[in-house]
């Protein structure tokens, strides 16, 4: 085996790692270790949230402390698509984001079906990620207790997003801004998503 094929080995391994832990360290609250996951400049998007990774960090923290409203989620991150050129890399990976809390008053599951688009730096400190979009696939929301009967606002739950609108009515009842441009699939957004991703292997 070549030395350049046994460091891309080396590099995908150490990207798929630097996602799942990613996932732990959201979901049980290790701020500082979570930020190391960035580029000192990293950004995110997400489903309530565009901005910087600080500004992201800064939206979680009340998420977790909030006793009379809080949202448990975990983050189940799957196998990743990895491409490396020199000190730049692509992934893409599956995840689940799976959320539990209260929806007009009734304890519900939120299950949303994405995938993380990240742009990855090799820096001093090892792989970080430079960007990270989410692409949600779709998402569904269902009662704790199947006695329990939701009774959504229509128009409210159809003013979000398709692929993501279950998301955007749970966390818009909290007063968060929503998110409303995330790239969807088969979208030109997209599209324009994977062409800044050869982009940036290729060194633009």
């Amino acid at each position: 085996m070549s030395s350049v094929n046994a460091q891309t080995i080396l590099d995908k391994a150490e990207i798929s790692q630097l996602i799942a832990s990613w996932g732990i360290l959201r979901d049980t609250y290790v701020w500082d270790k979570l930020r190391d996951c960035w580029t000192d400049d990293g950004t995110m998007a997400v489903s309530w949230v565009k901005g910087t990774a600080d500004e992201f960090i800064a939206g979680c923290k009340p998420m977790s402390v909030d006793v009379d409203n809080k949202i448990s989620s975990q983050h189940v991150i799957t196998g990743s698509a990895v491409d490396v050129a020199g000190d730049r890399a692509v992934a893409e990976t599956r995840i689940l984001i799976l959320v539990r809390l209260k929806v007009d008053g009734i304890w519900s599951d939120v299950t949303a079906v994405a995938r993380f688009h990240d742009l990855l730096l090799r820096t001093a400190k090892g792989w970080k990620i430079k960007q990270r979009v989410a692409v949600f696939d779709k998402d569904s929301i269902a009662p704790v207790n199947p006695a329990d009967r939701l009774e959504l606002d229509e128009a409210r739950l159809n003013a979000f997003p398709e692929a993501y609108r279950c998301c955007g009515y749970m966390l818009s009842q909290r007063g968060m801004q929503i998110n409303m441009d995330l790239p969807a699939p088969g979208s030109p957004a997209l599209a324009k998503l994977y062409s800044e991703g050869a982009d940036w292997l290729g060194g633009k």
